[in-house]
């Protein structure tokens, strides 16, 4: 059956759209997932990968104006990351907030275990593991839907797997799942410790 389309939703795929514009524009993409992911009046496939038409944060990616260049599998970098280990990564830190901790992608993502499993695989197992985990969370998020990643790009992202590159998914210090721009634990014990500091100002 056709899906229905509501002006509601036409509305509310207008903000989708605007959003992921200025997620563009400034790279704050963690911002846009965590309102998507949330979002559940629009598909994860709109909001995580989308269409050349009505792009997602996949097919965003895959287009670089500046160089006027088309990246198909996020090979290129931003930050010295591959793109295709920050998509993987803002997506699994912000869909592991949301999933109970009895879900079994707590386990995988913990930095020290994480760290093993990738060590003792090829690198197609180790990106195969990342898309199939993305897709079972997804799945636990949205029963009713079914998440699909593009044709090819766990083949093409496999010969860029090094151990170094896919252990950029988790933090050196805390061992937590990096969002796209930092690592968020680290950062709010970073805002705490500072706060406890004197501001050397003079008292009243």
């Amino acid at each position: 059956a056709a899906e229905l389309v509501t002006t509601d939703d036409i509305a509310q795929e207008a903000l989708r759209m605007q959003r992921l514009a200025k997620a563009k524009s400034n790279g704050n993409y963690d911002s846009y997932l965590n309102k998507g992911v949330n979002q559940e009046c629009i598909s994860l496939q709109r909001t995580l990968v989308g269409t050349k038409a009505r792009p997602g944060l996949y097919a965003a990616l895959q287009f670089t104006a500046k160089r006027g260049a088309t990246d198909d599998f996020l090979l290129s970098r931003a930050q010295g990351v591959p793109k295709w280990v920050l998509f993987f990564r803002a997506i699994i830190y912000r869909m592991l907030k949301l999933l109970p901790r009895s879900h079994p992608s707590h386990a995988v993502f913990r930095g020290h275990a994480y760290r093993r499993r990738m060590a003792s695989l090829e690198p197609l197992a180790r990106v195969t593991l990342l898309h199939d985990h993305v897709v079972s969370m997804a799945a636990a998020l949205r029963p009713r839907e079914v998440l699909r990643l593009p044709r090819g790009f766990v083949e093409a992202i496999a010969g860029d797997a090094s151990l170094s590159n896919v252990n950029m998914v988790v933090c050196t210090s805390c061992h937590a799942v990096h969002t796209w721009r930092t690592c968020r634990k680290c950062y709010q014990a970073s805002r705490r410790l500072n706060k406890g500091r004197p501001t050397g100002k003079p008292g009243g």
